[in-house]
């Protein structure tokens, strides 16, 4: 018999009889299923407020401030190398709602989520703990020492991780070993932005674990585009002389510039790259210096353009 809590089933009840149940039996069973039901629903409730008490004191030490020393040693990490991982549950489930968005179905989820990656990070060691904190489960797992070796044992927990769940995309970032609430701040500052670039990129269907260093420029990049965009900058020169021809004109000079960067200079390998004749790309390849006074044999101008390139990623017509 399910045990109910209104539309959701909270799971089943049965009973071995030699026989069938009386109308009074079965009154019976049914009162017992709803007794039960209360019962879960308690059992649940007070999960979620254990839970909801263990987060705060996550978050609180995350946030680096005056209660996180507190925070991290009535988690019993206070005098260890920790290292912490962010499961970013958004990419998991494929919803890229906002959390306000969210159903009730897909918080679940997330939360079911969440908490087997606790049990996994239980298992590596009894010491970790994890929390749900928006759409982002971190975890905190301690380490031996402050070193290279430690941060890759961390990495292999949350790769071991990803392949146990199997069949699904997901990130989890990972922070650099740290030794105190000072350090936990700027590893939760880390793990964000690793986030961050994992998200801005097209995803396969291939689970990713990184940690800064993979994706440093990356961030970098992503970084100054929110400083130009904050500071409202209109950003000029040969890049935007050939933005606005190739708008103007239906042209190609822009994906040009960028296949002859990538093949370092080499027009076969870059005419080849873009499927034209090595002779018309050299042909583009001086009208796009005429549009722009781009002068390609100086480094520095080389550089500029290949850095205003990626801040601009993918906001030009690409096809030739």
């Amino acid at each position: 018999m399910a045990v109910r809590a209104g539309d959701e089933i909270l799971g089943s009840i049965w009973a071995i009889v030699q026989e069938p149940l009386t109308e009074s039996r079965a009154r019976t069973f049914s009162d017992s299923a709803k007794l039960v039901a209360l019962h879960m629903l308690h059992q649940r409730a007070d999960a979620n407020v254990k839970r909801r008490i263990h987060a705060d004191m996550l978050s609180t030490a995350l946030e680096g401030g005056p209660g996180a020393a507190e925070a991290l040693s009535r988690l019993g990490l206070a005098r260890h190398p920790i290292v912490l991982l962010a499961l970013s549950t958004q990419i998991m489930d494929g919803d890229k709602a906002s959390p306000r968005q969210l159903t009730a179905e897909a918080t679940a989820s997330r939360q079911r989520l969440s908490d087997t990656f606790g049990v996994h990070l239980g298992a590596s060691d009894a010491r970790s703990v994890s929390a749900l904190i928006g759409d982002i489960a971190y975890g905190i797992v301690p380490v031996s020492a402050v070193s290279d070796e430690a941060q890759g044992h961390a990495r292999a927990v949350a790769t071991d991780f990803l392949r146990r769940v199997g069949g699904r995309e997901g990130v989890i970032a990972v922070g650099p070993v740290v030794a105190d609430t000072t350090g936990l701040a700027r590893a939760r500052s880390a793990t964000d932005r690793i986030l961050r670039v994992l998200h801005s990129k097209e995803r396969t269907s291939e689970a990713v674990v990184a940690d800064l260093e993979d994706v440093y420029v990356e961030s970098l990049l992503l970084e100054m585009r929110d400083i130009i965009d904050a500071r409202a900058d209109t950003v000029g020169g040969p890049i935007t002389h050939l933005q606005a021809y190739d708008a103007t004109h239906g042209g190609n000079l822009l994906r040009t510039l960028e296949a002859w960067l990538e093949s370092h200079g080499d027009v076969r390998k870059a005419a080849a790259g873009v499927h034209v004749h090595p002779n018309t790309f050299r042909y583009r390849l001086k009208r796009l210096g005429e549009v722009s006074g781009l002068d390609l044999d100086d480094p520095d101008s080389r550089f500029a353009a290949m850095l205003q390139l990626r801040l601009i990623g993918k906001r030009y017509v690409s096809g030739l």
